[in-house]
């Protein structure tokens, strides 16, 4: 594709020229072809595995402001990760779980310690795939739950500071930034009791084209072509070439009812949305 970006530029084949747009040019045509068509490769989905909760011990004595707590049965793993714990009414984040025992929080507590007091472990954060582009929604792998229902991030704390003891499914989530690895992350409430599966259905991140052989891996073989004729449109555009930009348009958008009428006659196959293709001229 970008041998042929290059001839459309009027540059040779080899050319390194104009490079970095004539790879922009592409990744965008392949981005809006990806988007306005529904095709099932578009779509990626994913088993979230929840964890359980823990509250079967009881914590030693804490002064205010300390970040070391201890339990007084070794029931706690040193593998958790990402977990917080509630005590009485206040949430903290725990950093590390340093023995069966033993676990420091990011922040130091904000209510003294008596000792015998009881407490909940749990996680309610969850990292989805990182080919995740978009959520499209998230529901129990098993039972007749229906999908989660979205929540915007003040709706979330506010459910949260009620605290509900966790539950054998959860009901809603909200998005809640990405992790340290760059993922989108999700909340959920209530937090679940036990380990079960999630779903999350998502559109796939389309991955830029970079070499001359890479391939759009999220279209059919047989739309690659839409890619080329609408990378054309781009270039004869960039040169202000617009005795051919008409022409490249037309051809284009042949192209797309063509592949719209084919689709049709295969309805269980794909869906497209040509208006939304077009939108842009």
């Amino acid at each position: 594709m970008q041998q042929n970006a290059a001839k459309w530029l009027g540059l040779t084949s080899a050319s390194t020229d104009l490079l970095t747009e004539r790879k922009a040019f592409i990744n965008d045509a392949y981005r809006d072809v990806v988007s306005a068509f529904d095709w099932p490769s578009r779509y990626g989905s994913d088993v979230i595995q929840t964890t359980a909760s823990e509250a079967t011990s009881t914590l030693q004595a804490a002064s205010v402001g300390a970040t070391a707590l201890t339990i007084n049965d070794a029931v706690w793993l040193t593998a958790w990760t990402g977990r917080k714990i509630r005590i009485g009414d206040e949430t903290y984040t725990v950093t590390s779980f340093d023995t069966t025992a033993t676990a420091t929080i990011a922040d130091g507590l904000t209510v003294a310690l008596a000792g015998g007091e009881g407490y909940t472990v749990y996680q309610d954060e969850f990292s989805l795939p990182s080919d995740c582009a978009q959520l499209l929604e998230i529901t129990p792998g098993v039972g007749t739950y229906g999908p989660l229902r979205r929540i915007s991030f003040d709706e979330m704390a506010q459910a949260k500071s009620k605290w509900e003891t966790p539950a054998n499914y959860p009901t809603c989530y909200t998005e809640v930034g990405t992790d340290s690895s760059g993922y989108y992350e999700i909340q959920i409430y209530p937090s679940p009791a036990s380990i079960i599966n999630l779903t999350a259905r998502y559109d796939r991140e389309v991955t830029a084209l970079s070499a001359d052989g890479d391939i759009p891996t999220l279209l059919p073989t047989h739309v690659h072509h839409l890619i080329e004729k609408r990378t054309k449109v781009s270039c004869y555009e960039h040169d202000n070439r617009m005795e051919l930009v008409k022409d490249a348009r037309r051809d284009y958008e042949t192209a797309v009812a063509f592949e719209t009428q084919r689709a049709r006659k295969h309805k269980s196959r794909v869906r497209l949305d040509p208006d939304t293709f077009r939108g842009g001229w």
